[in-house]
């Protein structure tokens, strides 16, 4: 269940993501596991079958053939670019739970308008390095490079998220 929804939506583990890599190092963080979804259900429902045949039928291939031919089978699921900025209609929400030997966190981040989330984020790099050298360089996340307050407050001064929620709870 989603927080704040009041249907189930499916998720499924999501390997397009760097959140393992950047914190396979970090002393306080003993495991990660990202899952990623849509609320279109049927599409969600055939993901894995979707990616299963893609596999399976370009597994002998040249890489230049693979990606050609992982590029059809994608243009097949959606070939147009979805109207993801109406910002009543497509809706993002980030849940993380965190826990540790004291206690356990809960953070949502209700959002909107994914695609200018995404540029809103470049422009907001772009500046910060105009400006000043990032707090870390190399492969590093844009809450590392940049800060987690920064971007969150950028985000939120331009309505494309709201404050989190955070919840806290202690052990016994």
């Amino acid at each position: 269940m989603l927080p704040g929804q009041h249907e189930l939506a499916l998720a499924l583990p999501w390997g397009g993501t760097s959140h393992p890599v950047w914190y396979r190092t970090d002393p306080r963080v003993a495991n990660v596991k990202v899952l990623g979804g849509v609320f279109n259900r049927a599409l969600m429902n055939g993901v894995p079958q979707i990616v299963a045949a893609a596999v399976e039928a370009t597994k002998d291939m040249h890489p230049d053939e693979r990606y050609a031919a992982l590029t059809a089978t994608a243009a097949q699921v959606m070939n147009v670019m979805p109207p993801r900025e109406n910002p009543r209609l497509n809706k993002s929400v980030d849940s993380v739970h965190a826990s540790g030997p004291l206690g356990r966190a809960h953070c949502v981040i209700y959002g909107n308008s994914n695609y200018k989330q995404t540029g809103l984020l470049q422009a907001y790099a772009a500046y910060h390095l105009l400006q000043r050298p990032p707090r870390r360089v190399g492969f590093a996340s844009g809450c590392q490079a940049f800060g987690h307050r920064e971007l969150l407050g950028v985000l939120e001064s331009f309505g494309l998220v709201r404050e989190p929620s955070v919840t806290w709870t202690t052990w016994p």
